[in-house]
């Protein structure tokens, strides 16, 4: 184990040895002296798997750094969504990837045969609608016909982060909530950057917006496609950032 320092192989070396001694002469000098070197060997382990972690994430190389915290970050997918299997056109697929095919084309598809909403569903002149003549009466005065989104700071960031769910999902990123939180201090100065560089530019970052949806079984023909709905999962950057400009617009006065 890479964590293994010399001090930690040593002392099981030497508690393998008083072992050996107390099997050719079983007294209780020999067994107190086994179990007191016995009793060392897990508190210098756990000193060691401390100091080894410790020492990677202080690492200024960022492949040493995912190479030993990335095994850690891996989701834990649903054993639902892993053992799904479908019968299409009277055969019994077990491929995951035609699985994930079959889903995707399913999905997608699906609001096809919807009918198409047009004016006459809500109204041609909304204008006239009471609730909005009630809002222009009550709030003339304060209504504004401009709205920009404001730069956010560290600081804010940082409070969003701390407020954060830590069992919520992470996404296609695999960075779940509890890093992100735990981290916030560090992680919160160059987010805000990113932030304002999206507000600035007028363009959300596509890629915040990419979820990881799951298909989820619902009743019946567990063999059929149609008896299951999907599940998306956003970032927990995504959440973040649509809290910090969700709270701007609800701010905002009429």
């Amino acid at each position: 184990m890479p964590f293994m320092t010399e001090q930690c192989c040593k002392s099981i070396r030497n508690r393998n040895k008083l072992w050996k001694n107390f099997t050719h002469d079983r007294t209780d000098a020999n067994y107190a002296l086994y179990q007191k070197q016995r009793n060392r060997c897990p508190s210098l382990r756990w000193k060691a798997i401390k100091a080894y972690f410790l020492n990677k994430s202080e690492t200024e190389k960022l492949n040493e750094f995912w190479n030993t915290y990335g095994p850690f970050l891996q989701s834990k997918k649903s054993r639902q969504a892993n053992n799904v299997l479908l019968e299409e056109n009277g055969a019994l697929i077990k491929d995951k990837t035609e699985i994930a095919s079959i889903f995707n084309s399913y999905f997608i598809h699906i609001a096809d045969a919807a009918a198409e909403i047009n004016e006459g569903d809500f109204g041609t002149d909304c204008s006239t609608h009471p609730s909005i003549q009630s809002i222009l009466t009550n709030h003339s005065s304060n209504i504004t016909t401009n709205f920009d989104f404001e730069f956010t700071n560290s600081k804010q960031v940082e409070k969003f982060l701390l407020e954060m769910n830590m069992r919520k999902s992470c996404g296609h990123d695999s960075i779940p909530p509890r890093l992100l939180k735990e981290s916030s201090s560090v992680t919160s100065e160059p987010l805000a950057e990113i932030m304002n560089c999206s507000i600035g530019l007028g363009h959300y970052p596509s890629r915040w917006k990419m979820g990881s949806v799951t298909p989820l079984f619902n009743q019946d023909d567990e063999f059929c496609k149609k008896n299951y709905r999907p599940v998306s999962v956003l970032l927990a950057l995504n959440n973040i950032f649509e809290q910090i400009l969700a709270k701007q617009l609800i701010q905002t006065k009429l």
